[in-house]
């Protein structure tokens, strides 16, 4: 795990037009006891015991779908001064029987920003990333989005009268499955931001502090 010191296994059924269809879960953690110091392993297999999902298939399009988030725990907590960094990895399978090995996590992506001047600095990114998402945000829950093919820093315009929606930011690397790449998000075809769900390998999310 990495960076991360806890991941939570979720399985499901993605189903277009609904979403993910939870069927069971489960966790590992780094540490399990005050003995136990973080090493970045954790020692033996999740075990997961999970619903074969085939009462809420609907159509063929349905997928079996096996959702693993790496988070620290610590970051969680009210009194933690370290900003939420999560990964995730995404497995479509065929079967839930078995034994499945999860990917590295993604590392977070090195980024800064500072409200009263409106500057995102991106100091490095996950090297496996291909698309980026930078959201801002305010107390009041509006949100601003911007998808980037190629992540720099850059200079937020000043806020319209309406109110600001940039007091907070969030950044987002993701890792679309191969061949899938920014330009078939952005264009009107098969494929595209609607299908997202089914496009993401890999992400991992960051708390801009």
């Amino acid at each position: 795990v990495g960076t991360y010191d806890v991941v939570l296994v979720i399985s499901g059924i993605m189903v277009p037009g609904t979403g993910l269809v939870p069927l069971g879960i489960s966790a590992g953690t780094d540490s399990t006891d005050g003995n136990d110091r973080p090493d970045g392993v954790i020692a033996g297999p999740i075990v997961l015991t999970s619903s074969d999902g085939s009462d809420v298939i609907y159509g063929d399009e349905a997928q079996r779908v096996v959702l693993a988030i790496a988070f620290n725990l610590r970051s969680l907590t009210s009194q933690s001064l370290q900003s939420l960094r999560l990964a995730g990895r995404i497995i479509f399978v065929d079967s839930f029987e078995g034994d499945h090995t999860l990917p590295t996590f993604m590392l977070p992506a090195d980024v800064a920003y500072d409200p009263p001047t409106r500057h995102l600095e991106v100091n490095q990114l996950p090297s496996e990333a291909n698309c980026f998402q930078a959201v801002f945000s305010t107390e009041n829950g509006r949100k601003w989005n911007i998808w980037m093919e190629q992540a720099a820093s850059f200079d937020l315009p000043s806020a319209p009268p309406e109110g600001d929606r940039a007091t907070g930011a969030s950044f987002i690397s993701v890792d679309l499955v191969s061949p899938t790449d920014f330009q078939d998000l952005a264009a009107f075809n098969d494929t595209n931001l609607g299908d997202l769900a089914m496009l993401v390998e890999a992400f991992s999310y960051l708390e801009v502090r």
